[in-house]
This record gives structure tokens, C-alpha cells and sequence, in this order.
């Protein structure tokens, strides 16, 4: 299938994408996929599959391949609506009363008109565990969500038979269900593709083109591509320098081969001496890298963590379960936005988990009676329906 080479130089380097389709209700989900791949800067359907059951999908995806989710059913509510441009005002109009904070919102702009899209965080951070072993990076919710994609491969909605398509001045106006014709095929380039397979379908196209339009503005969605996208580099130069690395062997090899051998001799003796040289500046400066990095991170400095140690384990409230408790904590966005480990300094990061809630807030407040305490705050509490239990972290800052 030859499709889109117009805007193939869009392609941001996926090799492949799987679409998923997760219909939600209220007794079952519905789950389908479509495999595309990027062969030459011309996309292919590779594979279409109906699931029945999440188990079996998430064993047949392929390793670390990008994913991208199509949400529609149950806890997804949709709203065509006058161009709004706060959130919060939306979000009001679609659910008064809702708290902000609680929803992802999804907005596929018009020019008079936008359609929204809301769904619980708690929805996406529930699917994203599921798929946590998994590049997920792009996630879009609704019918609406379709519309760049199929708008961009040029299909005439006219011959939809399970989807009605409303447009004016090539602006979307709505699309609905019609009763499914299950046996419905749209043309793709020189393929077929059911209808029913379109929402997998369509974001699959998105994530290979990179199309934010009409997604949800998920933080973690973000951090997958960039991971996905640095693992990809560091393959590609891996494979670079060892290639290099092989050619340089070669030449070396046949120019070596050509050389009289006493001149061999001197050879291998001037590289031992050089090899000898450079392993040495090279432990001289990973010695100095080393001790640079440890008073960097603060562990050269006279500590009296074990003594701290025993006052807050001397001091914990019996209600109170400490798991992590860490001196010196790794600084991880820092870590991984400068691509070394840096480690935040003077800090003691603890997670636990509390039966009362005042016992925790009555702990805080005895620690804040140390000497040697300069800030303590609650990073996280949240409550563990299932065990019954706050689980919490703190942060306390010595002096």
C-alpha cells in the first residue's frame, strides 16, 4: 500500500504503532487493534485483531512498540460547544459542579464551535498500569478524536455506513453512530479496513504523524515518547559505533598485515606503551570523576544520619508503618532531564503508610522539634481503599 507520500516527511521515526480500541460498559469491554507500520516513509496496515480478553492483547503486543489508545463508551462525555478558552469554564458546562483537578480534557477547535472531551484521571491512571510495561503515548476519547485523522487520508464519509459524518467548510460539526453493518470495509490506499477498526485505526495515524490535535494532554504520554525516542537514538549509535568500530579493526588488520615485521614489533610496542598511557589518564580522570560526583552528592561530609535515624524511629507512633526511607534521595527528573545521577542534598525522603491520620500529622509535628530539622512537608497522602490505609511520603529538609 502506497498512502500518504506527501506528508510522509512527517514521520517522526516510528518504525511501528499499534492502535487499540477499548470500548467501555457497564458489563464488558470491547477491545480491537490495527498493527501499522513505517516501511520506507509509506504506512501498511501489518494487522488487525479482535481481543477477547486484555490478558491475551497485552501478551501479543510486540516489545516496545509505541501504542496509542482509543477510549468510547462508559465515563466518556462528549460536548460540542461555543470556542471556550478556560478549561474550568468547559468543564462547567459539560459537569457543573466538577472539580477541575478530577478530568483530562480532550478539544478538537473550530472556529465558532469546539467539541470536547472529559474523562477521569483515575480511568487513564487505572489503563496506563495496565499497559505499564509498554510505550502508551498518545490517548484520545470519543468519535470527535477520529475526525484530523480521517479528514487527512481523504475518506469519503459518504460511504461510511456505521458512522455519520457532519461537516461545513471542511470544519467538523458532528459524528454519531449509525447501527453497525459489522461487515463494513472502507478502502485504505490499496488495502481494506472494517469500519469497526477505524478508532484503533485512527490514532495509530496520529501517533506515526505526530498529531496532537484532538488527544488528551497527558504528562506521562510525553515522557513515554521522549523515553522511547532516546532509547531509539542510543540503538542507532550503538549500531553506528560498532560499525565503526569494526571498519577501523579491518583496516587496521589488513594495514598491519602489509608491515615488515620488525616494524610490527615497534608498532606494538609504541600502542602497548600509548594503550598503557591512555588506560591511566583514562583511571586518572574516572578517580577524579568519582570523588567529584561523591562530595557533589554530599556523602564526603561528616553525617549524623544514624543518630537521626534512631530519633525518628524513636518518636514513630505506633499507627505509623514506615517501608522507604532514604538519605540523600535521587533527584529522577533532574537526573533524567541532565542525563546524570544528581541527588538532592541535605534531605530525608520517607514513605509509609498510617492508619490515623492524626497520628501522621502529630509524627510531623514532633520532628519539626528537632534541632537539626530545617523543613519538613507531605509530598503524597493518598488512602488505600483495599488495605484500609494512608499511604504517605515526606520530605524533611536538615540543616
Amino acid at each position: 500500500m502506497s498512502f500518504l507520500n506527501d506528508i510522509k516527511t512527517q514521520l517522526i521515526g516510528f518504525k511501528e504503532v499499534i492502535g487499540i480500541h477499548i470500548h467501555l460498559d457497564s458489563t464488558s469491554t470491547t477491545i480491537n487493534s490495527v498493527h501499522v507500520v513505517n516501511e520506507k516513509g509509506e504506512l501498511k496496515i501489518k494487522e488487525t485483531q479482535n481481543w477477547t480478553s486484555l490478558d491475551e492483547l497485552k501478551t501479543s503486543l510486540p516489545a516496545n512498540s509505541p501504542i496509542g489508545i482509543h477510549f468510547s463508551g462508559k465515563g466518556i462525555l462528549l460536548k460540542t460547544l461555543p470556542t471556550i478558552t478556560k478549561n474550568v469554564q468547559v468543564i462547567n458546562k459539560i459537569l457543573p459542579n466538577a472539580n477541575e483537578d478530577d478530568f483530562h480534557m480532550q478539544h478538537l477547535h473550530g472556529q465558532e464551535i469546539s467539541h470536547y472531551g472529559l474523562i477521569r484521571k483515575e480511568v487513564i491512571e487505572h489503563w496506563l498500569a495496565e499497559f505499564s510495561t509498554h510505550f502508551v503515548v498518545t490517548i484520545q476519547v470519543g468519535l470527535h478524536a477520529m475526525y484530523p485523522t480521517l479528514s487527512l487520508l481523504s475518506i469519503p464519509f459518504n460511504t461510511l455506513k456505521n458512522y455519520k459524518v457532519e461537516e461545513n467548510e471542511n470544519k467538523l460539526v458532528d459524528i454519531t453512530e449509525l447501527p453497525q453493518d459489522k461487515l463494513a470495509l472502507v478502502p485504505i490506499g490499496d488495502q481494506e479496513l472494517s469500519e469497526l477498526q477505524l478508532p484503533a485505526f485512527s490514532v495509530a495515524i496520529k501517533t506515526l504523524l505526530s498529531i496532537d490535535e484532538a488527544t488528551l494532554p497527558v504528562e506521562i504520554l510525553h515522557e513515554n515518547k521522549d523515553e522511547y525516542s532516546q532509547r531509539k537514538i542510543f540503538q542507532l549509535s550503538g549500531i553506528g559505533l560498532l560499525s565503526i568500530t569494526l571498519l577501523i579493526l579491518i583496516i587496521n588488520y589488513i594495514v598491519l598485515q602489509g608491515i615488515h615485521s620488525e616494524n610490527d614489533l615497534l608498532l606494538y610496542k609504541s600502542s602497548k606503551y600509548t594503550s598503557m598511557n591512555q588506560q591511566a589518564d583514562s583511571l586518572k580522570n574516572l578517580l577524579e570523576d568519582r570523588k567529584s560526583f561523591i562530595t557533589s552528592a554530599g556523602w564526603m561530609t561528616n553525617s549524623s544520619f544514624s543518630k537521626w535515624m534512631d530519633q525518628l524511629g524513636a518518636s514513630l507512633p505506633k499507627e505509623l508503618l514506615l517501608n522507604t526511607m532514604e538519605f540523600h534521595p535521587k533527584d529522577h527528573k533532574r537526573s533524567k532531564k541532565e542525563k546524570q545521577l544528581i541527588f538532592n542534598k541535605n534531605t530525608i525522603y520517607i514513605m509509609g503508610e498510617s492508619s490515623r491520620t492524626i497520628s501522621l500529622n502529630t509524627w510531623v509535628n514532633t520532628i519539626k522539634q528537632h534541632s537539626w530539622v530545617d523543613n519538613i512537608k507531605i509530598v503524597d497522602y493518598n488512602y488505600d481503599s483495599k488495605k484500609k490505609v494512608g499511604l504517605f511520603e515526606l520530605s524533611i529538609q536538615t540543616k
